[in-house]
């Protein structure tokens, strides 16, 4: 029995591998199973991460467009305060 080197294996192949394989060739077969869903399990996580911190980007971003913009209007009114200093003196 020949034992594919990706997992998962395909179902036909798998299907007639279960019955045909050896204690040893199953315990292969396990192995190779269970690294793969390590991998895949490892993948999904850092795929959420990086959604959470594609979010996180995105509210961060409008926070500061928003503050700019704040700061922007307060020195406007600084000004006009200031003009209007200027005018009652």
């Amino acid at each position: 029995l020949k034992i594919p080197s990706s997992a998962p294996f395909h179902h036909p192949w798998f299907e007639n591998a279960i019955l045909d394989a050896s204690a040893e060739e199953l315990n292969i077969m396990l192995s190779m199973l269970e690294k793969k869903e390590i991998d895949i399990i490892g993948a999904i996580k850092e795929a959420e991460k990086s959604l959470a911190l594609g979010e996180e980007l995105e509210a961060r971003v409008k926070l500061e467009t928003e503050f700019e913009d704040l700061c922007k209007k307060e020195e406007a009114i600084m000004n006009q305060l200031e003009q209007l200093k200027q005018v009652e003196q």
